[in-house]
């Protein structure tokens, strides 16, 4: 319900509203397993972490809405807004970018990925849906969410999205494939995926798909596969981990003998499907498209 109250909020404060209930079920299901000391610090972990971060976010909604003097995001109904702002340039980019660190703080951008893996020590289905699916992308809805205004008056600060959620994209792929865990792995994998989806956001300079904005259209769209494959991902792994006693990877060969249904499975997420796999390939070359055009854009006004 929080989730869902997040995505239909009508204005950034309901948002943030139904964005802390979000943080405090993660909380509570990150620690599930309370006799466990491991779970227990992760979820304080997560906690901290996160609303370190939304601390950030809540200044920014006071500074936006006491200079624009409204909550909502389309700004088009108030014309006497420019006027108002003529003097004040800096107030739309430090309220925003504030706004961006309480996102990057629930998508697990770095520096503030610290929680994300720890949180796995909740139960597999938890992963799946909360820390796959849906919480962890509510970063890059509420860029998506205030994309019109990113662009309309902050389209610098925009760049330095694009900039965090490249190296983090980086950063993270190249730690996924060091780790023996296989859900601290997937959770690597699915930082780098969200922060290519706010790459795709930040390269962008309009709104329409054929004006500079198809990287708007692909890193929804990426958003939207990401969280089918990498659910399964996450639910195969939780059942291999049942079957084995262990996250390790180092027990794990060979088992496509005792476990076909489960391998047949993993390989439909591993490669996305046929359906999903043709569409991450799609919004991949979208967003590579977009990312070319907004460098030469960059390089000829240079």
């Amino acid at each position: 319900m929080s989730m869902l109250g997040l995505v239909v909020a009508t204005n950034i404060f309901q948002m943030y509203l139904f964005w802390e209930l979000v943080g405090v079920c993660s909380y509570m299901l990150i620690g599930f397993y309370y006799p466990k000391h491991a779970a227990v610090h992760a979820s304080k972990k997560a906690f901290i972490v996160t609303r370190f971060a939304d601390l950030f976010f809540l200044i920014g909604i006071l500074f936006y809405s006491f200079y624009v003097g409204t909550f909502n995001y389309d700004l088009n109904a108030q014309p006497e807004l420019n006027s108002a702002l003529a003097g004040a340039a800096w107030v739309m980019p430090t309220a925003l970018f504030l706004m961006f660190i309480g996102g990057a703080g629930k998508s697990a951008m770095f520096p503030l990925h610290i929680w994300l893996p720890d949180a796995m020590e909740g139960p597999t289905p938890v992963s799946a849906l909360i820390h796959a699916a849906t919480m962890v992308v509510a970063g890059v809805y509420q860029v998506a969410s205030l994309f019109p205004i990113w662009v309309q008056y902050a389209p610098e600060a925009l760049h330095y999205v694009a900039y965090i959620a490249a190296f983090t994209a980086f950063y993270a792929a190249a730690v996924a494939c060091c780790q023996r865990d296989i859900k601290r792995g997937l959770a690597f994998s699915t930082i780098s995926q969200i922060a290519y989806m706010l790459v795709a956001l930040g390269v962008c300079f309009a709104v329409d798909n054929h004006h500079g904005g198809l990287g708007y259209m692909a890193g929804i769209f990426h958003l939207f596969t990401h969280a089918m494959f990498k659910a399964l991902l996450f639910l195969c792994s939780g059942a291999i981990i049942v079957i084995i006693g262990s996250n390790f990877k180092d027990y794990m060969g060979g088992l496509h003998k005792y476990m076909p249904i489960t391998n047949v499975c993993f390989l439909i997420g591993c490669s996305r499907s046929q359906v999903f796999r043709l569409s991450q390939v799609s919004s991949q070359r979208t967003r590579l498209s977009q990312l070319a055009s907004s460098s030469l854009r960059s390089w000829a006004g240079s």
